[in-house]
């Protein structure tokens, strides 16, 4: 369950930020600051449940699918952090049609890939294809 719930939140942080975006409203936007927020409380215990279970059910034993699960996660915990960390510093970093404003879209953005491609992984090690 805590892993879905990390993969989910930053799904949804874009697609209310691009909905703050195209409407201008406010509700849109504090909603993307919370489930950001809440993405980057439930990323850190995912990514320790996952390797507790790769610890018990593989030995610690690397496939070919935990190195890159391993990277991903830590590049989702940084990106998702830099997220955080940026809009609780710039509450209206969305609010200015602004380059930065862009920016911060695009490592919004960013979010969705890293996590498809984890969701990815962990299916296929789940199910042992090919690991």
């Amino acid at each position: 369950m805590l892993v879905h719930f990390a993969i989910a939140y930053p799904l949804i942080v874009f697609l209310l930020a691009l909905i703050y975006v195209l409407t201008g409203g406010i509700s849109w936007e504090r909603a993307s600051y919370y489930i950001l927020t809440l993405g980057f409380a439930a990323a850190p215990p995912a990514m320790l449940s996952g390797w507790f279970s790769w610890k018990v059910t593989y030995g610690g034993r690397m496939t070919r699918h935990i190195l890159p699960k391993i990277v991903l996660s830590v590049v989702l915990i940084i990106v998702i952090t830099v997220g955080f960390i940026w809009r609780s510093i710039d509450p209206d970093v969305l609010a200015a049609e602004t380059f930065v404003r862009y920016l911060y879209l695009a490592l919004l953005f960013s979010l969705i890939p890293i996590v498809a491609v984890l969701g990815h992984l962990g299916g296929r090690i789940f199910y042992h294809w090919g690991s």
